[in-house]
């Protein structure tokens, strides 16, 4: 069943929560925004929360979460609920309790951004700053299209990365290195 959306509307978390599709949105200041996905953008989706996952399983640092978690951690704009493609939050951070909730109200560690070809540069940047605004130490923002990546550290850092280059999870995933490349699929075909 599709959600018939109303525009005039401003809907809060519990009607989030109550759609039969609500996982397809995210509420920004009572509004619904559909988030935009590409198979491209859905393949390197699973392949980072593949990767985060597999390193955490050995070393147990944390939860890793997919593109269906909510997180209302947004102080400065309390009906804001944003689902990163991929996160992680540290285990010394947040218990069972504090996870085993339908919206998880502490910021993540870690937030990651999986660009699809209908995705806008501002509504981007908004949500960049909304992360770190939160306390979200570490953003991978990833271009599958452009086979390249952004990070964004808490302190303001941005450092641009390229397909031969590695996410690192830094101070937040201590030991965790993967090159891009790999959780990007095949390049597009080129047309002639």
């Amino acid at each position: 069943m599709s959600t018939a959306i109303e525009p005039d509307r401003l809907y809060t978390p519990d009607d989030l929560l109550k759609l039969p599709d609500g996982e397809r949105f995210e509420l920004v200041d009572g509004h619904l925004v559909e988030r935009n996905v590409s198979s491209y953008s859905s393949m390197v989706e699973v392949a980072v929360q593949w990767a985060l996952f597999d390193y955490n399983r050995t070393k147990k640092l944390g939860w890793v979460f997919s593109a269906t978690n909510m997180y209302r951690c947004f102080p400065h704009r309390p009906n804001l609920i944003r689902k990163p493609d991929a996160s992680f939050i540290l285990r010394d951070r947040a218990g069972v309790d504090e996870i085993n909730t339908n919206i998880v109200t502490i910021a993540p560690d870690l937030a990651v951004e999986i660009i699809s070809p209908n995705d806008e540069a501002e509504e981007m940047e908004i949500k960049t700053r909304d992360y770190l605004r939160a306390g979200v130490r570490l953003i991978w923002v990833i271009f599958p299209v452009a086979r390249a990546a952004r990070v964004h550290r808490l302190d303001g850092s941005i450092a641009g990365l390229a397909e031969g280059d590695d996410l690192d999870g830094e101070d937040v995933l201590p030991g965790f290195r993967c090159r891009l490349g790999d959780v990007l699929p095949p390049p597009r075909a080129e047309s002639s």
